[in-house]
């Protein structure tokens, strides 16, 4: 299988803050973990002030449909897609889906305030110093082995 990562924000639509993982952002995580499992996606959801900014690693189909889905998605707005690439190996592999509110992850660096202009490259790091510093709800690891 040809790995790739796909990269975008969007602007939430829905509350994201606490007491969130019990309503539609629990929701998306619920069915995050069984699509992701079933399509052998790994990746990891960033909530910062009122924005989604999300990685996904996984096969170049299955990353488009999701994509398509989530574009669709009412829970989110304006979603922007900044890096969709080949990749030798998975980074996220630890969760079909992890989700972290970067509020929650102090001295993590700036917010993301210019995501328009701010390049792939930066937004992947914004993710994995937040998730280094501690992710709120995780999933099982996908492995590439057969």
């Amino acid at each position: 299988m040809l790995l790739c990562r796909l990269i975008y924000f969007s602007r939430a639509a829905i509350p994201a803050g606490p007491g969130a993982l019990s309503g539609d952002l629990g929701r998306i995580l619920n069915a995050s973990l069984k699509n992701n499992t079933r399509d052998r996606i790994t990746g990891a959801l960033i909530y910062d002030r009122g924005r989604f900014v999300q990685v996904l690693e996984g096969g170049r189909s299955v990353l488009n449909q999701t994509y398509q889905r989530i574009r669709y998605d009412m829970r989110h707005e304006k979603v922007t897609l900044t890096d969709f690439c080949e990749i030798p190996g998975r980074e996220f592999g630890a969760w079909s889906m992890a989700y972290a509110d970067a509020a929650n992850a102090g001295g993590v660096g700036p917010a993301l305030i210019d995501l328009e202009v701010a390049p792939a490259e930066v937004l992947l790091e914004k993710i994995r110093r937040v998730t280094a510093k501690g992710v709120i709800a995780e999933t099982q690891e996908i492995t590439d082995r057969v």
